[in-house]
């Protein structure tokens, strides 16, 4: 199983009551320096003022007012940092990534991703998602790429043709790479190249559903009958998904985060009370007044 930190929203009803599985182009991350790798500036401010072509091309995009800002050694580097960024960016916005943990109990992301204990943990198999790839994350702080490597990726940069299929090789290598500050996280990401450009994507070909979903123990009590309704609804007349409540315990001999089964029942919920489709396809969820999301 793998696990899916998720805050009580019109957006994670939807998914649910649509059983659909959504990505994200990774600009929309909250780490700035995601798919970031270190590089030495000297060496690239080498390479660029001894090409010819390079030269040409990056003096025209990035300081087209001065000519001789290159031979400027004072001041080159903010250039070439501003450069760097400009790679990452666009290598994020060539991608759309959702973010799983191989934990379902960790604390950090239960405050951070499921809005302080008030949202829920969602258990998906991996299994179901063999039209995508999944990736585990190697928490490394001295990644880099070789010279061949990082070449394409400032050729790319510059507007030249590059050879697409190394270029998804390289994306895809530094998509695996995160600073050790979040290797606590434990993640593993599925994702997709992002051909349109768009910032979120939906990413099931089939309907998905998770198998577990585990309510935190802050979650406000409407929102647990909206989770639990859904959840009946769909095992009325699908797979079973089996519903937890998360409890803290205090007890010295037995603390830590539980997960305790909660019963459902049988008898079809009237959904509509909760959340529900319109005719329009937009998501209704009178208890979240919101209507808006289709």
């Amino acid at each position: 199983m793998i696990y899916s930190y998720r805050k009580v929203d019109k957006f994670l009803i939807s998914e649910l009551i649509k059983e659909e599985l959504w990505a994200t182009c990774p600009t929309e991350f909250n780490d700035n320096y995601e798919m970031s790798f270190l590089v030495d500036y000297d060496e690239i401010y080498t390479w660029i003022k001894y090409d010819n072509n390079l030269l040409n091309k990056f003096v025209e995009k990035y300081a087209p007012n001065n000519q001789n800002l290159i031979d400027s050694e004072h001041y080159y580097k903010s250039y070439i940092h501003n450069f760097i960024c400009d790679i990452i960016d666009g290598i994020k916005s060539d991608l759309y990534v959702r973010c799983f943990s191989k934990y379902k109990k960790a604390k950090n992301m239960l405050g951070l991703y499921a809005d302080s204990y008030k949202g829920v943990v969602l258990g998906y198999d991996e299994n179901e998602f063999s039209d995508n790839e999944l990736v585990d994350i190697n928490y490394d702080d001295d990644f880099c790429l070789s010279k061949g490597e990082l070449l394409v990726l400032i050729k790319k940069q510059l507007g030249f043709m590059v050879d697409m299929k190394e270029y998804k090789r390289i994306i895809k290598n530094i998509l695996k790479n995160k600073y050790k500050d979040w290797k606590n996280e434990g993640e593993i990401r599925l994702f997709q190249f992002n051909e349109n450009k768009e910032l979120h994507k939906k990413i099931n070909r089939t309907p998905v559903f998770p198998k577990e979903i585990y309510i935190c123990e802050r979650m406000a009590p409407v929102d647990i009958l909206t989770i639990k309704n859904i959840v009946i609804s769909h095992n009325y007349k699908k797979d079973k998904c089996k519903l937890y409540q998360m409890i803290t315990s205090l007890d010295r001999s037995n603390r830590g985060i539980k997960c305790i089964p909660i019963c459902l029942d049988n008898k079809r919920p009237d959904i509509n009370k909760y959340a529900y489709i319109n005719e329009s396809g937009y998501v209704m969820i009178p208890s979240l007044n919101e209507m808006d999301y289709k």
